[in-house]
């Protein structure tokens, strides 16, 4: 006899894509520009329940014709307020398309968040004018039914941020399908991680029309299980991830060299907006 575990669900779920339907859905968050963090915006108010996980998407963060790199921060207050605290850091959201309808940006976290905290953003450009369409969606789950079997942390680590350009690790990918070289992100990693993301920000101001697939690892092999990162860029300075369906479950000791490398479509472009990655523990 055989047991079949039961499915996977959250008892509740509350989100910022309400109201009537448009293009540009979720909350407005207007950059900073030069590098500097813009004002924050709530995007969800007093959590009516403790939240297990949660996604994040981004849209509007390019500008046609200009390296507009740009970094989010996720910010709490845990007294339901606008005391803001950063809760996870540089999100890399950068050439993110510029309607909502083509969410190009999306990072997903099994976090444990405690109900009443409020949910916040911020985001910088390194562009000296804000993109005009800027928008935050976020989607917060919590109560699993089988708790005793979810997983979810308390910390998110992004190394290979580079804070005052609003850029990521540069990355050279190699050409017409061949993978170049390992490049290291950020410093070792100083959590086990439990699911792990990459973040990309752009290649230039005259970006060209090509394709590209990222693999993280480390001690130059890719990290098992994880699939490669699939990654459309244009020529208006935009770029989506195909598909992007949530985190790479994992189990990275801590004290990790995490890396990335790539290939192109074509002759690859340097992306000098940079790569990071984002691990859970």
């Amino acid at each position: 006899m055989s047991l079949i575990a039961e499915p996977w669900s959250f008892a509740n779920e509350v989100d910022n894509a309400t109201g009537t339907p448009t293009q540009e859905w979720g909350t407005t968050v207007t950059p900073g520009t030069s590098n500097a963090d813009g004002t924050a915006a709530t995007l969800l108010t007093a959590l009516a329940f403790d939240v297990h996980y949660i996604a994040v998407g981004f849209s509007g963060y390019n500008v046609s014709g200009a390296a507009a790199y740009c970094l989010a921060d996720v910010l709490i207050d845990p007294a339901g307020g606008t005391a803001w605290r950063s809760f996870i850091n540089d999100l890399l959201c950068g050439y993110a398309a510029g309607k909502n309808q083509n969410l190009s940006a999306w990072y997903y976290f099994p976090v444990f968040i405690k109900s009443g905290t409020s949910i916040g953003s911020r985001v910088r450009t390194s562009h000296t004018v804000a993109p005009t369409s800027p928008r935050v969606v976020i989607y917060a789950m919590g109560n699993p039914s089988r708790p005793g079997q979810w997983w979810c942390g308390s910390v998110v680590e992004t190394p290979g941020v580079t804070a005052a350009s609003s850029t990521g690790t540069s990355v050279t990918p190699g050409n017409t399908g061949v993978l170049g070289t390992w490049t290291n992100i950020g410093a070792v990693t100083n959590g086990r991680y439990g699911s792990i993301q990459i973040g990309w920000n752009g290649t230039d101001s005259l970006a060209l029309g090509q394709t590209y697939h990222f693999q993280v690892g480390y001690n130059k092999q890719q990290l098992p299980g994880s699939p490669q990162i699939h990654l459309s860029v244009t020529t208006s300075e935009t770029c989506a991830a195909e598909p992007n369906a949530g985190p790479i479950w994992c189990d990275i000791p801590q004290g990790t060299q995490m890396q990335i490398r790539g290939t192109c479509s074509s002759t690859a472009e340097v992306w000098a907006g940079g790569l990071a990655l984002y691990g859970v523990y």
